[in-house]
């Protein structure tokens, strides 16, 4: 049984054929470029985060005794995770969700583009002078 379903896969894919894996290294180019984006938008929120830490423990106030009196079970870190945490994090979010939002409008305009310009080609190869009307028709 498993013999066969493998064999009906086989001639699926063959029938397929090349178009198939086209598509196929397509999808392998939008996963590799999503791989190369995740990072980046990691380490921008880290940068962010780093940042927004540093310019707190750089506040002059922070060793006034009026601060020290009314904050004096909190340290540092404390203090910076409970009062600033709220708004730092809808920051990092909201800037994080534009550069995802970013990335993947340009990742979806580049494989556009290279769909656009494969289905050209293939359909020049097919066609030959009539390939401008097929492709009209096709991505409208």
């Amino acid at each position: 049984m498993a013999a066969l379903r493998w064999r009906e896969m086989e001639e699926g894919l063959l029938l397929v054929g090349e178009r198939g894996r086209r598509w196929k290294e397509i999808g392998e180019e939008v996963k590799r470029l999503g791989y190369i984006a995740a990072p980046t938008v990691a380490v921008t929120l880290i940068i962010l985060l780093a940042r927004d830490c540093l310019i707190d423990y750089g506040r002059p106030f922070r060793g006034t005794r009026s601060f020290q009196r009314r904050h004096s079970h909190f340290s540092c870190w404390d203090h910076w995770l409970q009062f600033s945490c709220m708004i730092r994090g809808a920051v990092a979010m909201d800037i994080s969700m534009w550069l995802n939002v970013a990335m993947l409008e340009w990742i979806w305009t580049m494989q556009v583009a290279k769909v656009r310009e494969r289905l050209c080609e293939e359909e020049e190869s097919l066609f030959g002078d009539r390939a401008h009307e097929t492709i009209k028709f096709k991505i409208s």
